[in-house]
């Protein structure tokens, strides 16, 4: 049988690789499609990344499973092909959108939902920036190191400073404002839309809903409005 393309969903915090089928209603949405579906699993503040842990690195090295572990199986064991497109929510947008950042030609598409796509503040959101590692009790310096002596680590981590890189392919961005942590991410995802459509050679699709939260209806409205383009994307449907 000829290989499969796939479609990675990544889960954010506090959630783990069987909430987008226990609560976002995945396996309904991709109902007869002919498509490979990855949930990897991470930690609740994995930032899918290797962590820094004051320069010594090692484990956990969430971008290392993945990008090469994760995938290796898929394509020896699971018949998947190199052609993929990539989403998530919350914490798993960061995820999405650094990695299609980062490893351009590899996704054919990427969406973020509620994304964390600027934990850096770099956009000129308002506050602090965010510290990764807390959502497990970590400490928050282990992931990308101080935000201001390891700036550098964060920056190469920050989906809005790393938006140039994001050329090339279909875009999705969705997002709303209803409750204190949604309207955090509307500061960040706002202005992350406004750089991508202001970088030459982007493709970008905003859904932005003020009413939406930060909340699994939310996030499995997006991906129904995100997935066929992302299908599409992949020679899928």
């Amino acid at each position: 049988m000829p290989p499969i393309s796939g479609v990675w969903v990544l889960h954010g915090g506090f959630d783990d690789h069987k909430s987008w089928t226990d609560k976002g209603d995945l396996e309904a949405l991709t109902a007869n499609t002919d498509a490979i579906y990855v949930l990897p699993e991470t930690s609740w503040c994995s930032a899918y990344s290797d962590w820094w842990n004051y320069g010594s690195y090692g484990a956990p090295a969430w971008e290392k499973y993945l990008m090469g572990d994760v995938r290796t199986l898929l394509e020896s064991t699971y018949r998947a092909n190199t052609t993929r497109a990539i989403a998530g929510n919350s914490m798993g947008g960061l995820g999405a959108m650094k990695f299609a950042a980062k490893y351009q030609g590899w996704f054919r598409s990427a969406a973020s939902f509620s994304g964390n796509v600027d934990p850096l503040h770099d956009s000129g959101a308002p506050g602090e920036p965010d510290k990764p590692g807390q959502g497990c009790a970590a400490d928050w310096k282990r992931v990308w190191g101080d935000y201001t002596a390891q700036r550098h680590i964060w920056e190469q981590n920050n989906p809005y400073t790393q938006a140039a890189e994001l050329t090339g392919i279909p875009l999705f961005v969705s997002y709303g404002r209803n409750g204190l942590v949604e309207s955090a991410v509307y500061e960040q995802n706002s202005r992350f839309v406004a750089k991508l459509e202001n970088t030459p050679g982007v493709d970008v699709r905003e859904r932005y809903d003020a009413g939406a939260g930060h909340d699994w209806p939310a996030w499995s409205s997006a991906m129904s409005w995100a997935l066929r383009d992302l299908l599409r994307s992949v020679g899928v449907g």
